[in-house]
C-alpha cells in the first residue's frame, strides 16, 4: 500500500481540507496510509471528525507587513507576499518540508496552496498532483499571466517579480540538493486538478486544461436554521471582521429572517450591534447547499466552492471579497450576472445591493441559467479527477516493483 501526503500551507478558509474528505476516505479504505499536513490543524481535525487521518503542522513562513507588496499584480508577487521574498528564510523552510516529507517516505504528494511542498517533492523526487481552485495553480506560462486582467498589461513588472521569486527559490533548492527551476511554471509542470468551472478559472488564458468543477459538501455541515418570521430568507457566511456591522444593518432594514455563520464571532459582541435583523447565530459550519436552495438571497466572502454552491440552487449573491482571491472571483459573479460585489475597501451602497439583488429578476434568472448549466455536475468530478491522478502516479512504482519479481 502507499502512502500520500496532502499538503496545506497557505490559505484559510475550510476548502483546503473539505475537497479532500471523500478522498481521504476513499484511499483509507483501501489500506493506503494518509497524511494530512496543515497549515491549521485544529480546523482540519473539525472537519475530519473522528475518521481523521494523520494531521501534522505545516512548517509556516510569512512576508513582514513593510515588505508586502500593497496591491499584488500576479502569482509571483502573491508568493512574495507569502514569505517567497527572502531566500535565507525560505532555505530553513523549505529545509523543513523536505525533512518532515522525507520522514513519511510518500509515494504521492497533493499540494493544495503548497509551493514549498512542492520544492521538497522535487528534491525528494515524489510524484506531485497540484490541486485547487485554480489561483494558485497557475498556467504553464512564462510569465505567469496577470491576475488583474482589467489592468494595463506591464509585462516587464511580471518578468521582475518572476525572476525575484524564481531566484529565491533556486537559493533554497539549492540547500536541498534539488534541481533549479528555470521559470516559475516549471515548479508547476505537474498533474493539475482545477476545482472550479471555467467562468471563475481566474486564468481564462490557460491553455488546454480541464476543470473538474467544484467540490461536493453537501454531506457536511448542520441544516440551517431560521428565525420566524415572514421577510426573505438570507445565508451569510462572513467572516466577523469584515463589513458585518454593516451587513446586518442593512439586513434589518428590509426585515430580512437572516441564518449567519461567521467562525470565532462572540455572542455576547453580536448582541451588543444595535441593529440587528432577526437572526439564527450557527455555532459550526452548514450545509451550504440546503441553506442555499433555502434561501432568496445569499452574502458570502467569495469563497469559490460557497459560492458556486448557490449558484447550483439558483440563488442570487452578495459578494463581500477581502483579498485579491476572493476579488476575482467576485469580479467574474458580477460579469455573469448573477450577483453584486462590495469589497472590504469600496463596499458602496450595500443596503441599496441587497435591495436590488431580491428585487430585480435579472440576478436570480442569471443564477438559474448557471444551475441549469452545471444541473449535471454530481460533485464527484473532483474526486475521480484527484484519484485517477494518483493512480497516474504509483503507475512507475507498480512497474518498479513488478521489475523485482
Amino acid at each position: 500500500m502507499a502512502t500520500i501526503c496532502i499538503c496545506w500551507e497557505y490559505g484559510t478558509g475550510y476548502g483546503h481540507v473539505l475537497r479532500y474528505r471523500e478522498l481521504v476516505a476513499k484511499l483509507r479504505g483501501e489500506g493506503h496510509r494518509v497524511v494530512y499536513v496543515a497549515r491549521a490543524p485544529q480546523r482540519a481535525a473539525a472537519v475530519f471528525g473522528a475518521d481523521a487521518p494523520e494531521i501534522l503542522a505545516a512548517p509556516l513562513g510569512e512576508t513582514p507587513p513593510a515588505r508586502r507588496i500593497r496591491l499584488p499584480y500576479t502569482f509571483a508577487e502573491i508568493l512574495l507576499n507569502c514569505g517567497f521574498d527572502d531566500g535565507a528564510a525560505l532555505a530553513v523552510r523549505t529545509r523543513a518540508w523536505r525533512d518532515l516529507l522525507r520522514a513519511r517516505a510518500p509515494d504521492a504528494i497533493f499540494s493544495d496552496f503548497s509551493p514549498s511542498a512542492l520544492m521538497a517533492g522535487r528534491a525528494l523526487g515524489v510524484p506531485t498532483i497540484v490541486c485547487g481552485s485554480g489561483f494558485y495553480s497557475p498556467p504553464l506560462l512564462r510569465p505567469v499571466p496577470p491576475l488583474r486582467y482589467w489592468l494595463p498589461h506591464d509585462r516587464a513588472r511580471q518578468l521582475e517579480a518572476e525572476d525575484r521569486v524564481v531566484a529565491n527559490m533556486n537559493e533554497a533548492l539549492a540547500g536541498i540538493d534539488a534541481a533549479p527551476l528555470a521559470a516559475l511554471a516549471d515548479l508547476y509542470a505537474a498533474p493539475q486538478v482545477l476545482m472550479t468551472v471555467p467562468e471563475f478559472d481566474p486564468y481564462p488564458e490557460r491553455p488546454g486544461v480541464l476543470h473538474a468543477g467544484t467540490y461536493a459538501d453537501a454531506a457536511f455541515g448542520a441544516a440551517p436554521r431560521w428565525p420566524a418570521g415572514a421577510g426573505p430568507a438570507v445565508f451569510a457566511y462572513l467572516e466577523p471582521g469584515i463589513l458585518l456591522d454593516e451587513i446586518l444593518a442593512g439586513l434589518s432594514g428590509i426585515g430580512a429572517r437572516v441564518c449567519l455563520f461567521s467562525p470565532g464571532l462572540d455572542r455576547g459582541a453580536l448582541g451588543a450591534r444595535s441593529r440587528l435583523p432577526a437572526l439564527e447565530l450557527m455555532s459550526e459550519p452548514v450545509d451550504v447547499p440546503r441553506a442555499a436552495a433555502e434561501s432568496a438571497l445569499m452574502i458570502t466572502n467569495a469563497n469559490l466552492n460557497t459560492l458556486v454552491s448557490g449558484l447550483k440552487a439558483g440563488t442570487p449573491q452578495l459578494a463581500v471579497p477581502y483579498n485579491l482571491e476572493k476579488f476575482l472571483t467576485a469580479r467574474r459573479l458580477e460579469e455573469y450576472g448573477a450577483g453584486l460585489a462590495a469589497p472590504r475597501l469600496a463596499p458602496g451602497d450595500i443596503p441599496g445591493k441587497i435591495a436590488a439583488l431580491l428585487a430585480a429578476p435579472a440576478f436570480r434568472e442569471a443564477a438559474g441559467r448557471f444551475a441549469a448549466k452545471y444541473a449535471a455536475q454530481a460533485g464527484t468530478e473532483t474526486l475521480h479527477a484527484m484519484y485517477d491522478s494518483f493512480r497516474r502516479c504509483l503507475e512507475p512504482r507498480a512497474a518498479r516493483i513488478g521489475e523485482g519479481h
